[in-house]
């Protein structure tokens, strides 16, 4: 009664539960490392006791994650944020999955391109990111790298390239292209792939006279972008469309391209005009143009400081007589430029009839349809410069006809050949 037993009291050893290592605890999985922009994506967190065993959190332990994009990303066209479901628990103890999805790819231009992955576990009073057990790659924080999704044509872009100051627009006969700027389905821009080939096509629709000077086709730059490549031989604006599959980018609106001109085709200069084309008249101011062209025909816009060169390259002469005796008049034109036709006007005077010839040579090149043949017309009559002659002047017989020539000639003498009778009046007049 009341006397201990042998071996009493006895003392009994109390086991605690181990705790959780939050430097032991790690993280893994492909979604630790990577992600595809839209598509879910997860990783595992593993919690590590101190004895180096897997364990489950306590009832009052937390785990944090937050993924962070990187800085600027949030200013990028179409960004849009992660979202991070719930953590649930894996199939093992202290195995809990993670599970998100990532839209927004950084743009080239951002430092520090990946987002950050930060796990942080509570473990009673003690706070700390996963140490991965000594693996840098298991631990936290961690370096997620997010990769462009499915190209879409909506959001595929048609830009000008480099060096044409922001417009579409090009020169005709040379080659020109648009840069063409793949994106995914939320706007992302796509990572160059040697093995993965879009379906991009284009196609320039023509204008009524034009043809192209080979067949439009896509040129690979090997860094995510292309180059739509065309040529076309008329001046205007063109309808470039660039498809992916079946799909016009750029929400299905085609580019505008504007063609402008080559450089100046002497040749093909296009010289035209009543000066030309119709009698000149003695006495009077003629004219003629001079329209500069590119070597496809297509008109160009231009300065005028082509005036000395064409003064120089017009070479306009008179001939009178026959084919093969003939005076020769050299005439020397004044050219202007107008600025409101764009044209070179050529206005020249001749003091002589006859056949005038007008070869127009630039830079040692002959100008389409040179030598130009035309006529100088004598201009209107002029009393004194008539003149009579024959036996009528010298004396007539009664009641005999006798006859007298008459001269009509022009202000410059020119003669102004067969005329109506009744140009001139004769009185005879008794003595």
């Amino acid at each position: 009664g009341g006397e201990h037993i042998g071996g009493s009291p006895f003392e009994n050893v109390v086991v605690q539960p181990a705790q959780i290592d939050i430097a032991a605890s790690f993280m893994y999985g492909k979604g630790r490392f990577t992600a595809v922009a839209g598509v879910p994506s997860q990783f595992f967190i593993q919690t590590v006791n101190t004895l180096g065993d897997y364990q489950e959190l306590g009832p009052e332990d937390l785990i944090s994650v937050m993924i962070v994009p990187p800085d600027g990303l949030s200013l990028q066209l179409l960004y849009r944020q992660v979202d991070v479901d719930p953590v649930t628990v894996g199939d093992s103890p202290g195995k809990y999955v993670v599970s998100f999805t990532a839209y927004s790819v950084p743009a080239e231009a951002l430092t520090g391109k990946n987002y950050t992955i930060q796990v942080e576990l509570q473990v009673g009073n003690t706070i700390g990111f996963l140490g991965g057990g000594g693996d840098p790659t298991q631990a936290s924080p961690a370096s997620l790298k997010v990769f462009s999704g499915q190209l879409v044509a909506k959001y595929t872009e048609v830009l000008p390239r480099d060096g044409a100051d922001g417009e579409f627009k090009g020169q005709v006969n040379v080659v020109n292209s648009v840069l063409i700027q793949p994106r995914d389905v939320h706007g992302n821009l796509v990572e160059y792939d040697p093995f993965v080939v879009p379906d991009l096509s284009v196609e320039v629709m023509l204008n009524t006279n034009s043809s192209n000077i080979f067949t439009p086709y896509i040129d690979d730059n090997e860094d995510g972008t292309y180059l739509a490549v065309f040529s076309m031989d008329k001046v205007g604006v063109y309808n470039v469309v660039v498809r992916l599959g079946q799909d016009i980018v750029m929400n299905g609106i085609p580019v505008e391209f504007a063609l402008e001109a080559g450089p100046n085709d002497f040749s093909n200069f296009y010289v035209y005009g009543p000066g030309i084309t119709e009698p000149a008249v003695v006495g009077a101011v003629n004219t003629f143009f001079i329209q500069p062209r590119d070597s496809s025909g297509n008109d160009r816009e231009d300065s005028g400081n082509l005036i000395s060169e064409i003064e120089d390259a017009i070479n306009m002469e008179v001939r009178s007589g026959s084919d093969i005796r003939f005076n020769t008049t050299t005439i020397v034109p004044f050219v202007t430029f107008n600025p409101e036709t764009n044209l070179y006007e050529v206005t020249f005077q001749t003091p002589s009839s006859g056949t005038l010839l007008t070869s127009v040579v630039l830079n040692g090149e002959s100008v389409q349809g040179t030598p130009f043949e035309n006529v100088v017309d004598p201009g209107g009559p002029y009393a004194p410069s008539c003149t009579a002659g024959g036996p009528g002047l010298r004396g007539a017989t009664v009641n005999d006809w006798t006859y007298l020539y008459l001269y009509a000639r022009d202000a410059d003498s020119n003669d102004l050949g067969s005329l109506t009778p009744s140009l001139f009046q004769i009185y005879i007049v008794p003595q």
